[in-house]
């Protein structure tokens, strides 16, 4: 978008360079940044950030320089801490606005030190779910008649203090995935805006 503003500004003579440059190993780019992994299903806390998407993540190992190390003799509900964000960029090129969101879970504010099992992983994917639903709707609030920046970044805060009130509503229902009513009644939901069934894809329920 920059670019197409400013043709004059093109460093069309020199596009080999350019491309050899970025796409070196110590080029850190935002396309680098949030690129997905390779892997079918991600997992989380292994790597720096992970960019929603429609494939599934599954929990790894707590990264080294996470924020928080918990003892196993704190009560359970501190026992873990799940944070994704939603990634907000406006820029002013010419006489628009041009707006970037992204959902990403943050392993460096995350924790897990509970036993994992398939539950958990749906419980983990809803939980992200839950931030890329929010985006989706953040999103659609600033393409609908917010026309400069401030007024945008009011929009996000008020989005993410909603976020806030509805994972604190959902890690209070389903309380780590052990109940199982909430955590179908929330999967339907989820299920309804996404059109992804976590409870199916990880076979939680399905054989009782």
């Amino acid at each position: 978008a920059f670019w197409n503003q400013r043709t004059e500004m093109r460093l069309d003579a020199n596009v080999a360079e350019n491309e050899k440059f970025f796409s070196h190993d110590s080029s850190m780019t935002n396309e680098e940044l949030f690129r997905q992994q390779s892997e079918i299903r991600n997992r989380l806390l292994r790597y720096q950030y992970v960019q929603w998407s429609d494939r599934r993540i599954l929990l790894g190992g707590v990264v080294d320089d996470t924020i928080s190390h918990i003892s196993d003799h704190v009560p359970l509900a501190e026992r873990y801490r799940l944070k994704a964000q939603i990634f907000l960029d406006v820029n002013e090129l010419g006489d628009s606005l041009v707006v970037t969101t992204k959902a990403i879970f943050d392993p460096y504010q995350s924790y897990y030190y509970l036993p994992q099992d398939s539950v958990t992983n749906a419980f983990i994917n809803m939980y992200f779910d839950l931030a890329e639903v929010q985006r989706r709707k953040l999103e659609w609030n600033l393409s609908t008649g917010i026309q400069n920046k401030e007024a945008m970044l009011l929009e996000y805060q008020k989005s993410m203090e909603e976020f806030d009130g509805v994972t604190e509503r959902f890690f209070r229902a389903v309380d780590r995935g052990t109940q199982k009513e909430k955590m179908m009644e929330w999967n339907d939901r989820l299920k309804a805006e996404t059109g992804i069934d976590n409870l199916k894809l990880f076979g939680v329920y399905q054989h009782e």
